[in-house]
């Protein structure tokens, strides 16, 4: 709903800000939602009632939390009045107790016990200051500090022994038998703790101490013995041994070292000679071997190899870091060999989306078709800026809520509508609805996102004059690739969209002149060269249009221009859906290695041509690989970014070398994309010859 920060208006100019609009504040947004739940999408016309643009992903289920939503902000928006005045300490109480009452509802016992813990901290402090007799009034930061300090002062009353494992500080007076004691943090300058002096305490100032005189680090000896006389079958004591920056060794704390030195030379190890028996040099040694056997040394880090060998007495839970060190070669001298996966038939017929991710990443395709598995972060963090910058994903949403609406009215009334007015007609109901920022930032911000969309709209807008009539029943795709499965053959069934024809349709005559036009809100253009990575996932619906309306075109429109892809024969469209299923297939059963962003790097470096061999021999060895200086640095800064986008190739390939060496990294680049770039770069060059001439 585009809420950013600030309750409304009022509150954001208290602070200082100038006073603007509501946009993007809580009452913003709550408006928004509740319009949303009233009446649904909003209109085409634009009409909204009160310039409130409605947010329809209110209904349902969810609507149920907008309305204690809207009453909790309506509470916090009255006591935030109500606070920020100065009172007395009697009208602070019944204030404060009122608050309470409005915004606390325990449900849990241990919500009870906090809740009480907060109201018997406000009666302390209002009896404090009513026998202190001040009736001066008190500001909010005053009371707030005096009251929620005292919720954290520890209290005697709290209870020491509270279940099975019991977690304290070390206080005096707890020397209480315990069957296993674990002192954790025990670094050096860490314990015993050093006091901060101050200036008028006398105790601390050189000269000045007499027997008799208080001492922290005294009293953390003494707790320090007390941990040790609890103990009755064992004593574990833990410190960071390592340091995170350089992996330096680092000392204990001094307590800890004291007992480590005591234990080397009061006590020994089984078969060695009693102290008395020992020269100087073999002290040393016996004596560092009695600490090896009772020191463990952890890795600083979850995914440590020791964690992993088989061999190592440490273990863990982090069972996510075995990947990391299973082809270690450590644990049994060899490393580990991936398993082949077992033999897969799909449920049903496969659909135009599974080729396209097979085109788009055959490696991540595996992982998520078949095994469904991802990578991606799904965790959507909420925004607390306003959009004064758009760049990557933001910048594409952006465009892409602004083209497609416009597109779809387009598409429907091609002829009766005006772009300018609809262009601004939607780019203002944006601009209502919070996706930009507010003035003066905002009219700059929309000149630099909306750059060439016009432009991409007046292309779409001819192309459906060239094509005025959309099919009114949308065609479903049947092709039998004849691959043998279990009982069946593999089948691709699905339907195809974004058809227009030249003339409309009939009862008794089927559409004429078919093409298949698609806005994008992606550029396919790079410069010169083509966007092939957005291409790509029009090849296959472009191949099923082909089964259906022979020699029939896709116009793919986009901001950096247009691109025609022609049609074919159906025999040539079904010869290579069969070779795309049977790819699919492939993919399903064990890796394909390779990859859109390489194979085509290296096709427009070497363009494959007929049943010629694929790659040419001087791009079959990384050797020679090396020596094609331009090819090699398009591919390494190609492979910049597969960390960030394509995690799942690296879990396969970590790096660019090792998935150019992968066997068969050639042969799946020609079956995927060379047909491919073959045909749209030979009907492209009559073009590209034309407008250099």
């Amino acid at each position: 709903a585009n809420i950013r920060w600030g309750l409304d208006a009022t509150q954001r100019s208290e602070l200082g800000l100038p006073r603007h609009d509501e946009l993007h504040t809580w009452r913003f947004g709550l408006e928004r939602m509740l319009m949303g739940y009233a009446v649904g999408e909003a209109s085409e016309a634009g009409d909204d009632w009160n310039d409130i643009v409605p947010y329809d992903e209110v209904a349902g289920l969810d609507a149920a939390l907008v309305g204690p939503l809207y009453r909790l902000m309506l509470t916090l928006s009255q006591w935030r009045q109500r606070l920020s005045e100065p009172k007395t300490a009697i009208e602070w109480d019944q204030a404060l107790s009122a608050l309470l009452a409005d915004t606390l509802a325990p449900t849990t016992g241990a919500e009870e016990a906090l809740l009480g813990r907060v109201q018997a901290a406000l009666e302390a402090w209002q009896e404090e200051i009513t026998s202190a007799g001040i009736n001066i009034t008190l500001p909010l930061a005053v009371v707030r500090e005096s009251w929620l300090g005292r919720i954290d002062e520890p209290q005697l009353s709290q209870s020491f022994l509270m279940g099975r494992i019991t977690f304290a500080t070390l206080m005096p007076m707890r020397a209480i038998p315990f069957r296993h004691v674990v002192l954790l943090g025990m670094n050096d300058n860490a314990y015993p703790r050093r006091a901060e002096l101050l200036d008028f305490d006398l105790m601390g100032m050189r000269g000045h101490y007499r027997a008799g005189d208080r001492s922290r680090r005294d009293d953390d000896r003494y707790l320090f013995l007390e941990a040790l006389l609890s103990a009755r079958e064992r004593l574990t004591i833990s410190w960071c041994g390592r340091s995170p920056q350089d992996n330096s060794e680092q000392p204990p704390s001094v307590l800890v070292g004291q007992l480590r030195d005591h234990l080397g030379h009061g006590w020994r190890l089984s078969g060695q000679p009693a102290h008395t028996e020992r020269d100087a040099g073999e002290h040393e040694k016996m004596a560092a071997a009695l600490l090896a056997a009772l020191t463990t040394e952890h890795p600083l880090q979850p995914f440590g190899a020791d964690y992993f060998r088989a061999a190592s007495a440490l273990f863990t839970y982090a069972e996510e870091w075995q990947g990391l060190h299973q082809n270690d070669g450590e644990a049994d001298g060899a490393a580990a060999e991936n398993q082949a996966l077992p033999a897969w038939i799909p449920e049903g017929p496969v659909t135009l989306t599974h080729l396209i991710g097979l085109l788009r990443d055959p490696i991540s395709a595996l992982f998520q078709q078949r095994l469904a598995t991802t990578m991606r972060d799904d965790d959507l963090l909420t925004e607390d800026d306003e959009p004064f910058a758009f760049a990557g994903l933001g910048k594409w949403q952006q465009r892409e809520a602004l083209l497609q609406p416009l597109g779809q009215r387009l598409a429907h009334r091609a002829t009766e509508q005006n772009l300018a007015e609809l262009f601004d007609q939607q780019v203002e109901r944006q601009q209502r609805a919070g996706h930009y920022p507010p003035e003066p930032v905002g009219p700059i911000i929309r000149l630099q996102l909306l750059e060439r969309i016009p432009d991409a709209l007046t292309a779409y807008q001819e192309l459906l004059a060239r094509y005025p009539h959309p099919l009114p029943v949308t065609p479903r795709v049947l092709h039998d690739s004849g691959i043998p499965l279990a009982d069946t053959t593999l089948k691709l069934e699905d339907s195809l969209s974004h058809l227009h024809s030249a003339h409309p349709p009939t009862a008794h005559r089927e559409a004429e002149q078919v093409a298949r036009i698609v806005l994008l809100t992606s550029q396919i253009h790079q410069g010169e060269d083509l966007h092939w990575s957005q291409i790509l996932r029009h090849w296959p619906a472009h191949l099923a249009l082909q089964l259906l309306y022979p020699d029939s075109t896709s116009h793919l429109v986009s901001p950096s221009g247009t691109l025609e892809i022609p049609g074919m024969s159906v025999e040539q469209a079904q010869r290579r859906l069969t070779t795309l299923l049977t790819c699919w297939l492939s993919g399903m059963q064990a890796i394909t290695p390779t990859h859109p962003d390489l194979a085509f790097a290296a096709l427009a470096h070497a363009p494959a041509s007929g049943d010629t061999p694929w790659p040419p021999d001087d791009l079959c060895e990384l050797s020679d690989l090396r020596d094609q200086t331009e090819l090699y640095q398009k591919w390494e800064k190609a492979w910049e970014h597969f960390p960030e986008r394509y995690p799942l190739v690296l879990r396969e390939f970590p790096s660019l070398d090792a998935l150019l060496d992968a066997e068969g990294f050639g042969a799946a680049s020609r079956e995927l994309y060379a047909d491919m770039h073959s045909w749209i770069s030979a009907a492209r060059a009559p073009v590209a010859e034309e407008e250099t001439s």
